[in-house]
């Protein structure tokens, strides 16, 4: 039976200073709340039946964590003595620390390894447990229980630092001959152009009108308007919802639960009048509301404008990612300059090259010239909401309640910038903030596309031309959807031209005939996925002046190619390149026998023959079947 224990309340600080004579009565004040946040009860680890709870912080509130008197576990004593010098000093980080460490507690009691603080062979055997629960998630097709590499590493990681403080010194003995979680490649960021998009039209729009209610009492409170939005915003406590948000975001979790301002006119930017329909009570409200609602107006500087204010500013900073994609570790370490060097970009007309300081060095970017504007409204509102007051730094941050003094900013500005989107229903619940790596990867298809060398497109996102291409030059989904069908129609419009030319104007080759006159290649459509040449069978197939005629010569050579290459498809060692390499020839192909069938029914049927012919019951050409012999020779296919 779960019940209340006595329990003494102290600071991580003052637990690792003063000695404690009960280590199962200690609770500790929240690292970083430690006046208003909830008691963390480090004292109930000691048994192993105790209320569990998501949160670090105790089930019951205030209150301490009910437990099973009888299931204490007098060797955790020592674990606990320990932990307090080992959560470090900062408070981000023993909160960080708490938070991680006690679900390991949890699963531990909760999957038969209760005794995993009894000696080293009793914690080898719980931490190899742990580890093969890890892994199981790692594979695991149920997205409740899926975790990546990352997480899976650093979880045991943090297994680890519970070992050490333990057990000191014998951390290498205990885990000794379990494998370590490795973080592996995650695939390459690949980010949808019209999500940027729209998140750009909504940090843009935040920033325009979170600065102007700071510089001026009319624009209070901002009126927001998007493709999706339009209400006023109206600084609210967290239980309400400061502005509409679409219809589509009404199941957020974040804001299902919230309500409305009940007293404030949305549309209109102002409080409800109130009228005889009201009741004294209601209208009482209203009238606090409205005497509430005009301090606000009346005040730049009350602290719900300030906190807008800096919403405005960590707007304009993902504003500014696009423009300049900036990586974040030197994004905070900008420095603010008197006047910022530009000139003349000499990659495209329309964009400065603009100099910057992070660090001591100085760095370039290009910026485009309308965001190079922003940019300089960005510096007249930051003057405005620094009031005076001194900072180094081009971007900063004024503490958890913005209230302190200029810092610099945090390295999760993004992500907490991103959750507040989130949670006020700006973006979809399950949205992900923008990474660096996307940024420029969106900029360096963009700028290839408009024809720029590796080089030069290198040079502008301040990485080397291998970083360029291996790693940034992926295709969103949206764009493959989009250039496959590109690329198959041109391959329909290529196909009708392949059978439309007589046989005594061509000459024969492996894979059909050829047109050419000049013994030029051409390519049939914009970047063909092989080069025209006339010494390979694809680079022949994807000439412009390949032809197929509707005869059994030359649909016995294209279908003995296509045997060969399905075949490799099918039994290739390396299968995953084979596949990649040769479906395109496969599609090519297709497209050409279709259009063979479509002119006329006798082609149809000598289609169909030949199909059978070849394809059904291998009767290939001289050269595909030595060609395949050798294939077969080199290992390139396995029978």
């Amino acid at each position: 039976m779960l019940v209340e224990r006595k329990t003494k309340l102290m600071s991580i600080k003052e637990f690792d200073e003063v000695e404690v004579m009960d280590f199962t009565t200690v609770r500790l004040k929240h690292p970083l709340k430690p006046e208003t946040g909830r008691p963390i009860d480090i004292g109930s680890l000691a048994y192993s039946k105790r209320q569990k709870t998501n949160e670090i912080n105790s089930a019951s509130g205030n209150g301490a964590t009910l437990v099973d008197l009888n299931s204490l576990r007098a060797e955790r004593s020592f674990f606990i003595s320990n932990l307090a010098g080992n959560l470090g000093k900062n408070a981000t980080t023993q909160k960080t620390t708490l938070k991680e460490m006690l679900p390991i507690i949890d699963w531990m009691d909760t999957n038969g390894y209760e005794n995993f603080l009894e000696g080293k062979q009793q914690m080898h055997y719980a931490y190899l447990a742990y580890t093969n629960h890890l892994n199981q998630r790692l594979k695991s097709n149920d997205k409740a229980l899926k975790i990546t590499s990352r997480t899976a590493k650093d979880k045991q990681w943090m297994c680890r630092i519970l070992i050490e403080i333990a057990f000191p010194d014998y951390l290498d003995t205990i885990i000794g001959g379990i494998t370590t979680i490795t973080k592996t490649k995650e695939p390459k960021a690949i980010i949808e152009s019209s999500y940027v998009d729209r998140y750009w039209e909504l940090n843009l729009e935040l920033f325009n009108k979170f600065s102007a209610q700071l510089m001026s009492n009319d624009d209070f409170p901002p009126h927001i308007k998007t493709s999706t939005i339009n209400s006023y915003y109206m600084p609210c406590h967290s239980r309400q919802l400061p502005i509409l948000i679409p219809d589509t975001q009404s199941g957020n979790k974040f804001t299902a639960n919230k309500a409305q301002i009940p007293y404030f006119d949305y549309c209109n930017g102002r409080p409800f009048t109130a009228t005889e329909n009201h009741t004294n009570r209601e209208k009482d409200k209203i009238n606090e509301f409205t005497q509430s609602f005009s301090e606000i107006k009346a005040n730049k500087l009350s602290q719900e404008r300030i906190d807008s204010a800096m919403r405005a500013q960590y707007a304009f900073i993902q504003c500014f990612r696009v423009l300049t994609r900036i990586n974040n570790a030197e994004l905070i370490k900008l420095a603010y300059l008197d006047e910022y060097e530009k000139n003349r970009d000499v990659l495209a007309q329309g964009f400065y090259e603009v100099k910057f300081r992070a660090n001591y060095r100085h760095v370039k970017y290009r910026i485009q010239t309308k965001g190079y504007l922003l940019f300089k409204k960005y510096l007249e509102f930051r003057k405005a909401l620094l009031g005076g007051k001194e900072c180094s730094y081009l971007f900063f941050s004024l503490g958890e309640k913005n209230i302190g003094t200029p810092q610099p900013l945090g390295r999760q500005h993004t992500d907490k910038h991103h959750s507040f989107l989130r949670k006020m229903g700006f973006l979809h619940e399950e949205s992900k903030a923008l990474k660096d790596q996307e940024l420029r990867n969106l900029n360096t298809r963009f700028l290839r596309k408009l024809g720029f060398s590796a080089k030069e497109v290198a040079d502008n996102n301040n990485h080397n031309v291998e970083v360029a291409d291996e790693i940034y030059a992926d295709t969103p989904v949206e764009e493959q959807t989009e250039e496959l069908g590109n690329f198959f129609q041109a391959m329909r419009e290529a196909a009708r031209k392949t059978i439309n030319v007589s046989k005594k104007d061509t000459k024969p080759t492996t894979a059909g005939s050829c047109d050419d006159k000049s013994e030029i290649p051409i390519a049939i459509i914009d970047d063909a996925p092989f080069e025209p040449d006339c010494n390979t069978p694809q680079g022949c197939l994807f000439c412009r002046y390949y032809v197929c005629h509707a005869d059994e010569e030359d649909l016995k050579k294209l279908m003995s190619l296509k045997f060969v290459i399905e075949l490799i498809r099918e039994k290739a060692i390396d299968f995953e390149f084979a596949d990649e390499m040769y479906s395109l020839i496969d599609i090519r192909i297709d497209f050409i026998l279709e259009q063979i069938a479509r002119r006329s029914a006798s082609n149809a049927e000598l289609v169909q023959k030949m199909k059978k012919d070849v394809l059904s019951d291998g009767d290939l050409t001289t050269f595909w079947e030595d060609r395949l012999d050798y294939y077969e020779e080199m290992g390139l296919v396995v029978s």
